[in-house]
């Protein structure tokens, strides 16, 4: 009878390590990930800035940022054909833009920004939605 206990026991807490050991992993995932959008921010917002300030250069040198991050991506080693049409459509719009950054055409990097903002948008509706089951906006159907 004590070794069963002794056994329930260790089983628990077996258990409860890997519970804890789960949760901090998550943890650091979230934190790594928020640390990776925040990159992505910060290089929307050179290319802002590149455009109102038709700093052309800024343009092409920040969309190139965040297309070298689609590479990077650990999202794109998912299976979901959604996601990677997407992940592809933002890739391709970000090469547009980098291209009117080059050839200094603001309205063509207007238009190619815009659709890249579109493209994030969509993407992250996606994945949000996947993440946690809901429609858009959050109302369930």
């Amino acid at each position: 009878m004590k070794t069963s206990r002794a056994c329930t026991a260790l089983c628990v807490c077996c258990l409860f390590a890997t519970a804890v050991i789960a949760f901090a992993d998550e943890k650091a995932d979230r934190a790594n990930m928020q640390i990776f959008m925040r990159q992505k921010l910060e290089f929307s917002k050179g290319i802002t800035e590149g455009m109102v300030l038709e700093k052309f250069e800024l343009i092409s040198i920040n969309a190139a940022g965040l297309r070298k991050m689609t590479q990077t991506n650990y999202w794109i080693q998912t299976s979901n054909t959604n996601y990677l049409a997407k992940m592809t459509k933002f890739q391709s719009e970000l090469d547009k833009l980098f291209f009117a950054g080059g050839d200094r055409n603001l309205d063509r990097a207007t238009e190619a920004y815009g659709n890249v903002v579109k493209s994030c948008v969509d993407c992250h509706h996606l994945v949000r939605k996947e993440q946690i089951g809901l429609p858009r906006w959050g109302v369930r159907d």
